[in-house]
C-alpha cells in the first residue's frame, strides 16, 4: 500500500486526460486544416491533369461525330424503327398464335434493329459533307 500511496500525483487523472485531449485537439485541428488545404490543391491538380488528358479525346470525338452525323442519325433512327417493326410483327404473330410465338419478340427486335440500322447507314452515309467532297 505504501507504493500506491507514494506513486499518486498531485493532479487528478481527469485533469491529465483533459489536458492531453486539449493538446491533441489543437494539434489535430492544425493537421486537419493542413490536410484539407493539401486535398484542395491535389484535387485542383487532378482536375487539371484529367482535363489535359480528356480534352483531346472529346475534341476528336466531336470531330468524328460532326463529320458522320447523318450516318449516326440514320443508324439510330433505323435501329429504332426496325426494332419496333420486328418486335411488333412478332408480338402480333404471338398473340394470333395464342402466345406460342411470344418468345420470338426479342430476337425479332434485334434482327429488326440490325436491318434498320444498316438501311439507315446506307441512306445517311451519302449525305455527310465529307463524302461529297
Amino acid at each position: 500500500m505504501r507504493i500506491l500511496a507514494k506513486a499518486q500525483s498531485r493532479y487528478s487523472p481527469l485533469v491529465l486526460v483533459l489536458l492531453g485531449l486539449a493538446i491533441a485537439s489543437t494539434i489535430g485541428a492544425h493537421a486537419l486544416r493542413h490536410a484539407a488545404v493539401s486535398a484542395v490543391h491535389a484535387s485542383r491538380d487532378l482536375v487539371y491533369q484529367f482535363r489535359l488528358q480528356v480534352e483531346p479525346a472529346v475534341v476528336t470525338g466531336g470531330f468524328v461525330v460532326s463529320r458522320n452525323r447523318h450516318t449516326i442519325a440514320g443508324a439510330a433512327m433505323g435501329c429504332t424503327a426496325g426494332a419496333a417493326l420486328g418486335a411488333g410483327a412478332a408480338a402480333v404473330f404471338g398473340i394470333a398464335s395464342g402466345g406460342f410465338a411470344l418468345p420470338a419478340v426479342p430476337p425479332a427486335a434485334a434482327l429488326g434493329c440490325a436491318a434498320g440500322s444498316a438501311i439507315g447507314i446506307a441512306v445517311g452515309y451519302p449525305l455527310d459533307n465529307w463524302v461529297l467532297d
